[in-house]
């Protein structure tokens, strides 16, 4: 089987990458900039330079595949609208795909997609929407919240003490590791039984609130850390003050202020409920493998 990933060189692509390498199966990879790619990867797959947006190099690293994975991620910094370069993006990568005669196109989506109320979120929806009118197999799956989100979270950790959030501190949210996102695409995309659309989750092997997520941080990095929550407003002045583009610190206000009611309302699932088969990363094991150390050397770096 021949297997298109995109975005190869992120968190998840990079991840699909790397449990397909040795499968047996023919991949090619469409990546901006491929030095970013490792050499075993290089010299393990067919290398395409290009971006999504761009149908030349789209359709060269589509042709002969018969699976494809795509993910879209976030645009150009001077980009006017965020939801309208995805559905834009969602419209080539659809026409390539079927140009391409590609029997199976995986696309990574997000909880709560079927609201249109949850600004690039709901963009997801809309090219879920675009795909399936397009292509006659294609999986969405809805991811959980990124724990790699904590990240952006440790500065406030070390000073004053806090995570800071829109949502509240007690409703549950599915969490979820990159690198089980990746491994449930791996698996739809190896697996050439399956026929239609399908909206599959990949959740994480367990939903925490924010107050249990602070918890288990403060036991994990030993010190005490509490949850603050701000308005959406607050949040995008923080993403403004911490040096982000305009354009990423209204789409974030946008998204999380309007996840957080759903949430709150618990109508945020339209999907089955779904882990890594294999169980997963918890929380509290990404928090040590991860995040403790990101944080001993963040605090190093400042000491």
């Amino acid at each position: 089987m021949r297997i298109l990933v995109t975005t190869p060189t992120g968190h998840i692509g990079s991840r699909i990458v790397d449990r397909l390498l040795t499968s047996g199966h023919q991949l090619t990879v469409l990546a901006r900039d491929p030095q970013k790619l490792s050499d075993a990867v290089r010299s393990g797959v067919t290398v395409v330079q290009g971006s999504l947006e761009d149908p030349e190099p789209l359709e060269r690293a589509l042709a002969g595949a018969d699976a494809a994975f795509f993910l879209i991620p976030p645009p150009a910094p001077d980009t006017p609208h965020w939801r309208s370069w995805q559905e834009a993006t969602g419209t080539t990568l659809a026409a390539a795909a079927a140009r391409a005669n590609v029997a199976r196109v995986v696309f990574l989506s997000s909880i709560a997609a079927q609201h249109d109320d949850v600004g690039a979120i709901s963009g997801l929806g809309a090219v879920e929407r675009i795909l399936d009118a397009a292509l006659p197999n294609v999986v969405s799956i809805r991811a959980g919240y990124f724990m790699a989100n904590y990240f952006g979270s440790l500065p406030t950790i070390a000073s004053p003490g806090a995570v800071f959030g829109v949502f509240n501190g007690t409703s549950k949210m599915e969490i979820v590791a990159t690198r089980d996102i990746g491994d449930i695409a791996a698996q739809w995309l190896v697996n050439g039984a399956w026929t239609g659309h399908h909206k599959v989750g990949a959740h994480g092997p367990e939903a925490l609130t924010q107050d249990e997520v602070v918890a288990i941080l403060g036991e994990v990095l030993e010190r005490p850390v509490g949850y603050v929550r701000i308005p959406p407003a607050a949040l995008r002045e923080a993403l403004l003050q911490a040096g982000l583009p305009p354009l990423f610190a209204s789409g974030y206000e946008e998204m999380m202020g309007g996840l957080s009611p759903h949430l709150e309302s618990g109508d945020y699932l339209a999907e089955p409920h779904n882990a890594n088969p294999s169980g997963g990363v918890t929380f509290r094991e990404f928090a040590q493998q991860a995040l403790r150390p990101a944080f001993e050397a963040q605090a190093f770096a400042s000491a």
